[in-house]
């Protein structure tokens, strides 16, 4: 095994090194070129001479973006995360960075090739709206998405750096995509919903700052009437047209939470109307333990009850999302006084510091309430009054 070094061009020079031949007969070569001196090619020479003598040396796959993304798609995300999440990674891969990405060679893609994208997709990357750009917040997704995706190619040795660094990352700007309607707002939306299918997901997802998935997988079995708790330890995922239930995607998103008297006595309620359609159906009846569940006791789609819910906030003139509710949830709790601790251990976040940053804007005048009851309880110690 031998191999020559050839000076390219100023700091540039290429490595040759002979390593057999092949079936046909012809001379298989390992090329690579080196910036630097020549005693750094010289160096990276004996390094895969060395290598190849020991059978660790690991030859550079030419690969283009498209086809290692696809990769991490079939392998990596298919082992490590859930079918919901695996169904978006793939969707931003094949519609929005394969097309504009894709046929880039992965060693030879740069930051600036990202930001370009990132760029352009800010002014009319909306599939849907041609024309309409990307969100910061989805485009902010994509970035993610690509940054874990390359850091993986780093660790694969295939790239020395991931291109898609902290520099380049999309600013989004904060509590632009969360809409918080006051009680009053809430009680018109409930009004206004009187005769939608979903009007008990609405008061409960109010009411607790459960999540979607989490309200429709709940089931009588994780409920105690007795210490008016409910135990979240599972959620609903839908994936094209396939609805099932998976655990909590954290050890933080498996909780209890304490209830209300109202939302005991709504639950009391939902039990009264399911057991009517029980005695009703009889074998029909579909008994899989849901609390919120179709007539016949079968789960209840995920996005339909977000359709639904769409079209019932536009009637009543409200902008937001079903999730949407649960900021309204946690935002009650701030402002009645609850401890931020309480309400992110209630929300299931993994620390109360996600908690304070999203909602860190409510803070303010949740400290200007707080000195007031101060001055009420301490305003008959002299202590603590004015000294003439």
């Amino acid at each position: 095994m031998e191999g020559t070094i050839t000076k390219r061009g100023k700091d540039s020079w290429r490595i040759r090194i002979f390593v057999g031949y092949d079936k046909c007969g012809k001379q298989k070569f390992i090329t690579k070129t080196v910036k630097g001196l020549k005693r750094d090619a010289q160096l990276e020479s004996r390094k895969i001479i060395d290598g190849l003598g020991k059978g660790t040396y690991k030859q550079t796959r030419k690969l283009t973006l498209g086809q290692y993304m696809q990769e991490y798609l079939d392998t990596t995300a298919r082992l490590t995360v859930a079918s919901t999440t695996l169904h978006g990674y793939t969707e931003i891969v094949q519609l929005h960075l394969v097309p504009k990405l894709g046929d880039i060679e992965l060693q030879r893609l740069t930051s600036n090739d990202i930001r370009k994208y990132y760029a352009e997709a800010l002014e009319t990357g909306n599939r849907q709206a041609k024309g309409k750009g990307l969100s910061k917040q989805t485009l902010l997704h994509h970035h993610t998405l690509l940054h874990k995706i390359l850091e993986q190619a780093v660790e694969d040795e295939i790239i020395g750096v991931n291109p898609a660094n902290k520099r380049i990352t999309p600013r989004v700007d904060k509590h632009t995509d969360m809409n918080i309607i006051t009680p009053d707002e809430a009680e018109r939306l409930l009004e206004v919903a009187s005769t939608c299918k979903y009007l008990n997901c609405i008061k409960f997802a109010l009411q607790t700052g459960m999540r979607r998935a989490e309200i429709l997988a709940t089931k009588w079995g994780d409920l105690d009437l007795e210490k008016r708790t409910i135990s979240i330890s599972r959620s609903l995922e839908q994936v094209e047209g396939y609805i099932g239930e998976k655990a909590t995607k954290t050890k933080s998103g498996k909780r209890v939470v304490d209830l209300m008297t109202t939302t005991v006595d709504l639950l009391k309620q939902v039990r009264a109307e399911q057991a009517t359609a029980r005695l009703f159906l009889g074998d029909a009846y579909n008994d899989n333990d849901y609390i919120f569940c179709e007539a016949d006791g079968r789960c209840m789609n995920p996005d339909a009850l977000t359709h639904s819910f769409m079209y019932y906030r536009s009637k009543a003139k409200l902008q937001l999302t079903f999730h949407d509710l649960r900021h309204c949830h946690a935002s009650y709790l701030l402002a009645a006084g609850v401890h931020p601790k309480i309400v992110s251990e209630r929300l299931g976040h993994s620390s109360v510091q996600i908690t304070l940053d999203l909602y860190s804007h409510l803070l303010p005048t949740i400290q200007a309430a707080g000195i007031a009851r101060l001055e009420e309880m301490l305003g008959n110690y002299k202590v603590f009054g004015c000294v003439a």
